[in-house]
C-alpha cells in the first residue's frame, strides 16, 4: 500500500513493486531511505533500485553473501555485513541517510537485526549527486524484475524514502 501523499503510481508486478517514472523518489541529499524486511543467510538480490531499465542508476541497495551494499550514481558508497543472519527469518531494519556537510555528502548507514538486537554501522563521504527524476523506482528487484530479492516483495514490511536526514539513533528509536 502506498502511504505517500500521492498514494498513486505503485504497480504490483507480483514479485516486486514498481513506479515508472518516480519523480518523487529523485531526492538529493539530504535523503533518507528506511527498509524493514525479512532476511535469511543465503538470500540475495536488489532490495531497492532507482534507475533506468538500461544504464547507470541513481541509487540502489543490494544484498549478496550477507553484505548490504549502498550505491549511488553507479558507485558504491558504503557496505555492511548484516549481523546475526542464520537460516531462519530475521527482521532487519536498514537506514541509509545522507546529509550535506560542507562540499561533501555524508552517508550514514545503520542496519539492525531486530530479531537478535545486533546493530552495525557504515559511513561514506563523497561529492553531491542529483538523482534523475525520469528514473523508475523498483522494490525487491531491478527495473523489469531482474536481480530479484530472494524473499520477493512479501518479505517487506515497510519502505520509506524521505527528504531529510535521519540519524542512526532516530531510526533505531522510530522503528
Amino acid at each position: 500500500t502506498d502511504l505517500g501523499p500521492e498514494r498513486t503510481n505503485l504497480v504490483d508486478q507480483t514479485t516486486y513493486i514498481e513506479e515508472d517514472p518516480s519523480a518523487r523518489s529523485a531526492i538529493a541529499a539530504p535523503r533518507n531511505i528506511t527498509i524493514k524486511v525479512a532476511m535469511q543467510s543465503g538470500w540475495s538480490g536488489i532490495l531497492l533500485y532507482f534507475g533506468p531499465l538500461v544504464g547507470t542508476y541513481s541509487y540502489q541497495i543490494s544484498l549478496a553473501a550477507s553484505v548490504l551494499s549502498f550505491a549511488e550514481n553507479g558507485i558504491l558508497r558504503t557496505s555492511v555485513t548484516v549481523p546475526g543472519l542464520t537460516g531462519s527469518n530475521r527482521t532487519v531494519l536498514i537506514n541509509w541517510s545522507q546529509r550535506v556537510e560542507g562540499a561533501n555528502v555524508i552517508d550514514d548507514v545503520a542496519v539492525g537485526n531486530l530479531t537478535t538486537g545486533e546493530w552495525v554501522f557504515g559511513r561514506g563521504s563523497h561529492a553531491a549527486f542529483t538523482p534523475n527524476s525520469a528514473h523508475i523506482l523498483s522494490i525487491a528487484a531491478k527495473t523489469g524484475g531482474t536481480s530479484a530479492y530472494t524473499g520477493l516483495i512479501d518479505a517487506f514490511t515497510a519502505v520509506h524514502i524521505g527528504r531529510r536526514f535521519h540519524s542512526s539513533t532516530e531510526a533505531m528509536q522510530d522503528w
